[in-house]
């Protein structure tokens, strides 16, 4: 599928409000109500829009502190140690990645103390060479993310 500037407009809408009515999303790109149904319509036929999420203050669910988790690992403990953080519900993200660290893992956790002790934990299990966190701040909003317009990147 081509996307187009149109397209691009009412992703950039739906990203920033999902629930947004038609008129909203035509009013955004320039076009007509119709024209924006059709548009969001035929983004989701093609599966560039996945689903719709609500977006959640982890904070005020009591997950105030996001972290990044950095893994060294043996190669033969990988795959038991990404399905270790892939089935904890504290990580949201996990990765294996090529490089000095293994394994990446983006998680939520109520207070610096607990993730302190997933990282001693994690030490502790077998093939782990080596574990660091980084809790994060954020200065730009993951979820705001727009596609560039005419498939421009600034990079």
């Amino acid at each position: 599928m081509d996307v187009d500037d149109i397209d691009r407009q009412v992703l950039a809408a739906l990203i920033a409000d999902g629930r947004a009515a038609d008129a909203d999303l035509g009013s955004a790109a320039g076009v007509g109500a119709s024209t924006a149904s059709w548009r969001r319509q035929s983004l989701e036929d093609e599966g560039v829009i996945r689903e719709y999420q609500p977006r959640l203050d982890y904070a005020a669910l009591g997950h105030p502190v996001t972290a990044l988790l950095q893994v060294d690992v043996d190669p033969s403990a990988r795959g038991t140690v990404l399905a270790t953080l892939r089935d904890d519900g504290r990580f949201y993200t996990v990765y294996e990645v090529a490089g000095p660290d293994d394994i990446l893992a983006f998680g939520r956790f109520p207070d610096r103390d607990r993730l302190v002790r997933v990282r001693r934990q994690l030490r502790g299990e077998e093939g782990v060479r080596h574990a660091r966190v980084t809790p994060l701040f954020p200065v730009a909003d993951p979820d705001q993310f727009a596609p560039k317009r005419n498939g421009t990147d600034d990079h």
